[in-house]
């Protein structure tokens, strides 16, 4: 623990000192600390031991968790979970004060390592609460703070694990990593996430000199490198889509704001997911037109579950939706008259006016030759029990 922690439990319990010992620098046979990204370097080992052997006291005690008992020696073995640089320097120390006094025949008082107990004992700490605690450990002003590789490490294991996800979520349930395509909403996630690290109150980062900017930039470049995050692909809501397909879908619909409603004898459903084709999309139009037996209907898609699709498969995932809804239109008379899709993969989101809306299928214009070639007419399987379609994704 650093300074900061230290004092941080002498003032919130005052029995905090009677699990602080000492110990022979020896009976720690374990490291558990993962906080430094490249490991605990020789140079801060060294100055710790020039320090202990000239006689500078150890203030703040090293995080330990008794582990087993040596009958050799009649003492508590340890892991240390926290300050292995002062361990390793106390350790060196004394081996080489014993050393000397096997050689030289001296009865040195070998130096001792002050260690803690109190989180292991009082605390019970998580795997989870161990990471923060010797992550914020090395969160020190001055002599040997994180570097930015710490600091990065850190992230990294927190998505890797998942765990930043969860703390993310926590607070804001919306924010799962599998519904941040959307802009606004990740935006959020990644200002909720850098905030667990560089909040000035709880932050486990709080006295690096990185604003929260370059934490939340640092987490996206993760998440990115990862596949958590997918530029490629994009999604929006539903008033953008509208407002594309009002733009640039040769339509009079004229509603922007709320797709639940009919503009100009139009109705329009906005299709995110394969697998509300059926029931969810083929019911709320058969229902819609037996209540509106004049009304048209537009399926609209604009997919949120395309991460990590080339944009062949995404082509593909529409094409093959297209000719389920177009099959049950056919059979079953639920009253679509057109299908488009909006811009979504990197490509599509370049091209400008009309291009950005493209037509699968109408029931003036059939299929769109360009993309259903010379198979327009092929029937689609479907499952007869459960009315859903294998789109092989």
């Amino acid at each position: 623990m650093q300074t900061e922690q230290y004092n941080e439990y002498l003032n919130s319990d005052p029995k905090f000192t009677d699990y602080c010992i000492k110990i022979d620098p020896r009976q720690i046979v374990e490291f558990r600390q993962v906080a430094r990204s490249k490991g605990h370097e020789a140079q801060n080992i060294n100055r710790y031991y020039v320090q202990f052997e000239r006689g500078t006291k150890q203030l703040v005690p090293v995080s330990v968790v008794p582990i087993g008992f040596c009958k050799e020696n009649n003492w508590t073995l340890y892991a240390v979970c926290d300050g292995i640089t002062r361990t390793k320097a106390g350790q060196k120390l004394v081996l080489q004060q014993v050393k000397e006094n096997k050689v030289k025949e001296k009865k040195t008082v070998l130096w001792t390592l002050l260690a803690c107990t109190y989180q292991h004992e009082v605390l019970n700490y998580t795997t989870d609460q161990w990471e923060d605690f010797s992550d914020r450990g090395n969160d020190t002003i001055g002599a040997e703070p994180n570097t930015d590789d710490d600091m990065k490490e850190g992230i990294q294991r927190r998505v890797k694990s998942g765990r930043l996800d969860t703390i993310v979520s926590k607070k804001a349930k919306e924010l799962k990593l599998g519904n941040i395509t959307l802009k606004k909403n990740r935006e959020k996630y990644l200002d909720l996430a850098a905030e667990f690290f560089v909040n000035k109150d709880y932050g486990i980062y709080r006295n690096s000199r990185r604003t929260k900017v370059w934490f939340k930039n640092r987490i996206l470049e993760i998440l990115k490198a990862g596949g958590n995050i997918v530029d490629k692909i994009e999604w929006n809501d539903d008033e953008w889509v509208l407002g594309e397909y009002i733009s640039y879908g040769g339509t009079k619909y004229n509603e922007k704001k709320n797709s639940k409603l009919t503009s100009n004898n139009e109705k329009v459903y906005i299709l995110r997911a394969e697998k509300h084709v059926s029931p969810q999309v083929v019911g709320n139009c058969l229902t819609h037109k037996a209540n509106n037996p004049s009304v048209d209907i537009t399926v609209i898609f604009n997919f949120n579950d395309l991460a990590n699709k080339s944009d062949e498969d995404v082509n593909k995932t529409r094409v093959d939706v297209c000719k389920v809804l177009v099959d049950r239109t056919t059979q079953f008379n639920i009253g679509i008259t057109r299908i488009v899709a909006t811009a979504q993969t990197e490509n599509e989101l370049k091209l400008k006016g009309s291009d950005r809306v493209v037509e699968y299928w109408s029931s003036t214009n059939g299929f769109n030759p360009d993309l259903f070639p010379d198979e327009s007419d092929d029937a689609v399987e479907i499952d007869a029990v459960s009315g859903q379609v294998d789109l092989g994704l």
